[in-house]
């Protein structure tokens, strides 16, 4: 990219068309481009050998990996295999799936009051990205395993628009996360 700019510099056709005052904030985004690149290479780097070292680290513990576990379902990626394990860091730490849930921020919040019950939908004092990811996860799992008993029972549900929709995925998220956790 910078040869270009180097030629268009260089070239009086271009000199004609695209005004040296033009050509200065041009330069200084490609230059800007052009580091945010380095960064990313170098950030993709470092977490390769991090995320070695855990996996050498598992193997002699006799633990499997966890990351390698979560890649091993469709649909599941890079992203959020990393967020959920660097976030989380240690699954063991939860008893149980619904504690799991709660770190999310994905419980239900009921409202009792004499005869009257409610939902007031979830309670959102988990971590937010971890919240988002989980919903992320539920798409993904309906997306790519489409055939999974949770899929199935929250179909329905899930082809319609709007409200019921989206309470139908959080509902799909919740109960894939307290499955994964056990």
């Amino acid at each position: 990219m910078t040869s270009r700019i180097e030629q268009w510099e260089s070239d009086d056709l271009s000199k004609a068309q695209l005004p040296r005052i033009e050509l200065a904030p041009i330069k200084n985004l490609v230059k800007g481009i052009e580091f945010l690149e380095d960064q990313a290479t170098e950030r993709e780097k470092e977490m390769t050998l991090q995320e070695e070292e855990q996996r050498v680290k598992s193997q002699k513990e006799g633990v499997d990996f966890t990351l390698d576990v979560l890649r091993e379902y469709r649909g599941v990626g890079e992203i959020i295999t990393r967020t959920l394990c660097w976030y989380i860091n240690d699954f063991g730490r939860f008893q149980n799936g619904k504690k799991f849930v709660s770190f999310f921020g994905l419980t239900p919040t009921p409202w009792i009051s004499c005869k009257m019950r409610r939902e007031q939908g979830i309670s959102i004092a988990g971590n937010k990205e971890l919240r988002r990811i989980a919903v992320q996860l539920a798409w993904l799992w309906v997306n790519w395993q489409p055939e999974s008993a949770l899929t199935k029972k929250w179909r329905a549900r899930l082809d319609q628009k709007g409200r019921v929709r989206r309470i139908a995925i959080v509902a799909l998220s919740r109960q894939l996360l307290t499955q994964v956790s056990i």
